[in-house]
């Protein structure tokens, strides 16, 4: 079970186009714990992640495509957890919320 994303977990992953978190019973709680966790994943375009994403430091999507979306189970900004807040308020690509 991952529980943590690392800085540069991810760095040089020039293939990856898309990554989902998803919700799973029993699953755990993930922190993006690291800076430029996606640092040259310029063929990432699509994040999409679940409420058991609680916590992303600041830049923790840097390096992801500008036109790339990161698709959140929430209503509206407002309704983020403030330690997801932190690390989306510092990407690029667009954050797309849930209906």
């Amino acid at each position: 079970t991952i529980t943590t994303v690392s800085k540069s977990a991810f760095d040089g992953c020039t293939k990856l186009a898309s990554l989902t978190y998803e919700e799973t019973t029993g699953a755990k709680d993930i922190t993006f714990n690291g800076t430029t966790i996606f640092n040259g994943c310029t063929a990432l375009k699509e994040i999409t992640i679940s409420t058991r994403v609680k916590k992303a430091v600041a830049n923790a999507f840097q390096g992801i495509a500008t036109d790339a979306k990161i698709y959140v189970p929430y209503a509206n900004e407002a309704a983020l957890p403030a330690n997801l807040k932190t690390g989306l308020s510092t990407v690029l690509a667009q954050v797309v919320y849930a209906e």
